[in-house]
């Protein structure tokens, strides 16, 4: 919407109020009196829209509206050409939707943002001829809301007025609290599976080089373009979160302070705080600790903090828990003007009164108290916080590794999902010998030290340095010797970092806030040579697109680098009951992806080659054995042909020992008988020698024959040996 539409105008209000029922009975004076009446509630309720300006300061106050911006530009760009080649130091810049021809830009003083519209009006960006002007700033959104309501027409009633603040808190911070939990995994799911698609469809608008890929991703993984595993979880779903922060302030009567949740935002209109008695997400030892601590500020004489004036004192507690029975509380107000001794004395009383037996049960291990101050005009803000009692720490066990924790470090706030979470990023980025990890915005280094023992270097970068303390603490006590963690923003660390390892493969995990990480950061990424493989953990999957539509961009001037593109998502449940999931993404470059295509169709082209070799065999085989059923079968007639022979040879000799006999027979008789008779026999005789002599010639030949059909045997025999021998 544009500056004129910043507030609800006048003629609005006076329509809201000119359409309100009026009584005919009602005379002259008395609607005289009414408008007059209207018109100072309407002064009034004009004044608050903008009472916040005078609170706190805001860079609402001083905000230039630019027009005539070009249909296509980039955002990170545009913020460019603001704050590098203009120089105007722009604090906030806030484009009503994405291709709109005009923007809000905020500053932190006067004299910047009147500097600005000097330099930005009439000035040409991208062809297009650019205007600024002062913009009124944006209008309290609750008292926007409570406006709205007081002069809309009646309407149905929210559904919620009749539930019991006990039920609307559940409904605001747990909503899928009566849905069982199975229900809440599939949906979940499902989800995750529209927004991967989402993801990819963003990612192809930016690089239609990769849409071969989708589409053969598509095939194999029922119509997603990665491949999406089943959501992991952990079996415990009640009592799961480790680390909760709870507003301090007024009951839904606005008559009982009360330490909670709020009913509803406040841009809706609410500021109303509901129990956590019957919230099924919070560990009941962190509710008995909030209930003690809610006496003790029933019973202080500093009222709540009220969001809508900006008056009062307690303000917030942050409460943390482990599997070791540790419990650590912070305790913010807002100090508005109490003097050192007024802050001190109150520390005393808060320290005593956790040290009285009857509260000391609880088992409050670490103590602190913070104090909320409002910015600066230069942006400064923030208090401090002063440790009162007990540790200065605590500890959570977490795969098998003890972590400490400081008050301001970042640690999941489900423990034993992370677990669940960080086995699976190891799974998918699956780090061999010669790699080096960056753990990026790294926390405690919980995922780093994780990953320790599966790689050769880790290097942790995080912002906030107590929790590298924690982190290089961590690594001392786990006995894990290498890790190096870094203190500062990873958009300036990550180059010298990446320079500093020395194994020639990177695996990245990423898990940035829910903003994402900064451009320069992808930008250092994407140059890293050695940096194959990217595991990024996102709390908001929605929010996390922009950065993965980046690291997917073709290689360019700007981003320089193979693309990394997503090759499988998995959902993890880190918040049941809430409509909350958590998403890893597991990215490659695009060329090793290539590469690793390109050497499975190898294999399969080599498959197919012994595939075929391996046919051929078998035909050359069965050929082989038809011909060694042939050899058997002549093998076997030349020996039964043998045989034949034999036989037939042996009743040859049978027969000419026969002659012998008869032949010698008659000789005798010659010796007895008359001449004539003998010469007789001899011819006979000689007829009988023949006819031997005959027969002893084709016994030789049966025997050569023989001979011939037993070399020829022998010979196929050898073949059939020497073939089953290659066999």
């Amino acid at each position: 919407m544009s500056s004129d539409n910043a507030s609800i105008s006048m003629e609005v209000v006076d329509q809201a109020i000119d359409d309100q029922p009026k009584s005919e009975n009602v005379d002259k004076t008395s609607n005289e009196e009414q408008s007059k009446s209207n018109n100072v509630a309407l002064e009034t309720d004009q004044k608050d829209l903008y009472a916040y300006l005078d609170h706190d300061f805001t860079t609402e106050r001083f905000k230039l509206e630019v027009r005539g911006l070009p249909k296509f530009y980039g955002f990170g760009e545009f913020r460019k050409f603001l704050n590098e080649k203009l120089q105007l130091d722009a604090s906030k810049i806030k484009p009503p939707k994405r291709g709109s021809g005009w923007a809000y830009i905020c500053f932190r003083s006067e004299k910047s943002r009147d500097d600005a519209i000097k330099a930005l009006h009439g000035v040409e960006w991208k062809k297009a001829k650019l205007s600024a002007q002062v913009a009124k700033p944006a209008p309290d959104p609750f008292i926007k809301r409570k406006m709205e309501r007081k002069n809309a027409k009646p309407t149905p009633e929210d559904p919620t007025v009749d539930m019991s603040p006990e039920t609307r808190v559940r409904l605001s911070t747990t909503p899928l609290y009566d849905m069982p939990y199975a229900d809440q995994l599939k949906s979940k799911q499902k989800e995750i599976g529209s927004i991967v698609k989402t993801m990819c469809q963003q990612i192809l608008n930016v690089n239609e080089d990769l849409k071969g890929w989708f589409d053969k991703q598509r095939k194999r993984h029922e119509g997603f373009p990665c491949e999406l595993g089943e959501i992991v979880h952990s079996n415990t779903t009640d009592g799961y979160r480790n680390k909760c922060e709870f507003t301090i302030g007024m009951d839904v009567t606005g008559t009982k302070k009360m330490i909670g949740f709020r009913l509803a935002s406040y841009a809706s209109g609410s500021v109303a705080i509901g129990p956590i008695d019957e919230l099924r997400h919070i560990p009941q030892k962190m509710k008995t600790a909030i209930k003690i601590l809610e006496k003790f500020i029933c019973d202080s004489d500093l009222a709540v903090f009220d969001p809508t004036t900006h008056q009062g004192y307690w303000k917030l507690v942050t409460a943390r828990t482990t599997r070791l029975d540790h419990l650590m509380l912070i305790i913010g107000i807002n100090p508005q003007s109490m003097t050192e001794e007024d802050l001190k004395n109150l520390q005393k009383k808060l320290k005593e009164f956790f040290e009285e037996p009857c509260n000391a049960e609880v088992g409050v291990t670490s103590l602190y108290f913070q104090t909320i101050v409002k910015k600066e005009a230069g942006g400064k803000g923030g208090g401090e916080i002063v440790h009162l009692s007990g540790s200065r720490y605590i500890e959570e066990q977490l795969l098998g590794m003890t972590f400490r924790i400081s008050p301001e470090a970042f640690f999941q706030v489900n423990t034993l999902a992370a677990e669940e979470l960080y086995k699976t990023a190891i799974e998918l980025a699956k780090p061999l010998e010669n790699t080096a990890l960056l753990d990026v915005c790294c926390g405690t280094g919980t995922i780093g030290l994780s990953f320790a023992k599966h790689c050769d270097e880790v290097f942790g970068i995080e912002m906030i340095p107590t929790a590298i303390h924690d982190a290089k603490v961590n690594a001392t006590q786990n006995t894990i010797n290498n890790s190096e963690f870094f203190i500062g923003k990873a958009e300036d660390l990550l180059i010298p970092v990446i320079n500093r390892t020395t194994q020639p493969n990177i695996v990245a995990i990423v898990d940035p806030p829910r903003a994402g990480l900064h451009q320069r950061a992808l930008i250092a990424l994407r140059k890293a040579k050695k940096l194959n493989k990217l595991v990024y953990i996102s709390c908001d999957p929605k929010a996390a697109i922009k950065n993965l539509v980046d690291l997917a961009r073709p290689n360019s001037k700007q981003y320089h680098g193979d693309p990394l593109v997503p090759v499988k998502a998995v959902p993890v449940d880190m918040f049941p009951h809430t409509k909350h999931c958590e998403l890893i993404i597991y990215l490659e470059r695009f060329s090793l992806i290539q590469k690793r295509e390109q050497e499975k169709v190898e294999v399969q082209v080599n498959n197919i080659e012994e595939e075929k070799e391996k046919v051929e065999e078998e035909i050359m085989d069965l050929e082989n054995q038809k011909l060694v059923e042939k050899l058997w079968e002549k093998v076997s007639n030349i020996e039964k042909e043998t045989n034949k022979l034999e036989e037939k040879a042996n009743n040859v000799e049978n027969e000419v020992d026969t002659f012998f006999k008869e032949q010698n027979k008659i000789v005798e008789k010659a010796k007895i008988i008359e001449e004539g008779q003998v010469i007789d026999l001899v011819k006979e005789s000689e007829k009988f020698s023949e006819k031997t002599k005959d027969m002893r010639n084709q016994v030789e030949k049966y025997k050569e024959e023989l001979n011939v059909l037993r070399k020829e045997a022998l010979e196929l025999m050898e073949q059939v040996k020497k073939k089953r021998r290659i066999e």
